[in-house]
């Protein structure tokens, strides 16, 4: 069956989702078209509680924002920083591939995020240089 969204709704969570975007220093130099671009990528995710995101030390190349939730920061096993709404994480794997310098844990019941693939992130960034030349 065919999902069908009325522009009313879809609008609302283009412009949730754009309000989060620029909060995020990567995104901030986009402009509006790019941005919304940016929005539309955006795959939503869920984790439950206990579940890793990402792990320390192995390669990455998503970025997230948290919509829902909650999650904490492990640096070799040690806790030291929790993220709420709002909370991104990984924007470093959008640009260059190396390996997690965090582990992301859920603590939350369960964990939404918007996620970014450096694929997805690429293709703007790269219609953003054509477009300067």
């Amino acid at each position: 069956s065919c999902f069908r969204m009325s522009q009313t709704s879809f609008k609302k969570i283009m412009t949730m989702r754009i309000k989060a975007l620029r909060k995020v220093k990567l995104f901030q130099s986009l402009n509006n078209r790019e941005i919304e671009e940016a929005a539309e990528v955006l795959e939503m995710v869920s984790f439950e509680e206990g579940n890793y995101v990402i792990k320390q030390g192995e390669q990455g190349s998503d970025f997230f924002m948290v919509d829902e939730g909650e999650c904490v920061v492990e640096v070799d096993g040690n806790v030291v920083f929790t993220y709420t709404k709002g909370g991104n994480f990984g924007e470093r794997s959008l640009m260059r591939d190396e390996p997690r310098a965090a582990s992301i844990r859920v603590t939350s019941e369960t964990l939404s995020c918007f996620r970014m693939s450096q694929t997805s992130f690429k293709k703007i960034m790269t219609m953003r240089i054509k477009a300067l030349r």
